[in-house]
């Protein structure tokens, strides 16, 4: 698909959320502002349109989002680096360090699992709970890297990247929890 097809799909789109028409299909980029900047996010998607019964044409995503992408990429360094630290930090930070990275790639993969077609209270609730077990997992796993710098597990500059990292992948998280919220209340007006 060319960029020209690109921005036309994406002003049908927006034409259709301004009219409500029925043929709405959720957006799959997000465009963010971090600092007073506006940055666009992709979302590698696969889909099809298909028909409900006398309801709206949804969007069957086979979703890789950009968070997973990243995600993965953060856990694959992290198991690189520290494959090479030293012995003693074996049963220590690196254990834990591994155990909540497998964590953090399991919740997101349930949360993306949730089926989000149709309005339905609990799996949004499942799912939000999922993302934000996910985060929390972020935030520690920031904060057991800081450790390992500290005691020398690994080097600053490998901190400074799992930081680096971790912090997109957190506004990247964030940014998809939002556009649930907006999915979720969309939902609900069409339902309602």
């Amino acid at each position: 698909m060319t960029d020209t097809e690109e921005k036309i799909k994406l002003q049908q789109l927006e034409m259709n959320i301004k009219e409500g028409g029925e043929n709405f299909v959720p957006p799959i980029t997000e465009e963010v502002k971090i600092k007073g900047q506006t940055k666009k996010y992709d979302y590698k998607v696969k889909s099809k349109l298909v028909s409900m019964p006398e309801e709206i044409k949804v969007l069957i995503t086979a979703i890789d989002l950009v968070v997973v992408t990243k995600i993965k990429d953060l856990v694959n360094y992290i198991f690189k680096i520290t494959d090479k630290s030293p012995k003693k930090f074996r049963f220590t930070f690196v254990n834990r360090m591994h155990n909540l990275c497998l964590d953090i790639v399991e919740k997101i993969f349930k949360a993306n699992e949730v089926d989000m077609r149709v309005y339905d209270e609990d799996k949004f609730a499942l799912r939000q709970n999922l993302q934000k077990d996910a985060m929390t997992g972020l935030k520690l796993l920031e904060y057991i890297a800081l450790l390992a710098c500290e005691n020398e597990c690994i080097t600053f500059h490998q901190y400074e990247f799992i930081a680096k990292s971790g912090a997109g992948c957190m506004i990247l998280l964030g940014n998809w929890i939002e556009s649930d919220e907006r999915r979720k209340s969309w939902l609900a007006r069409k339902k309602g």
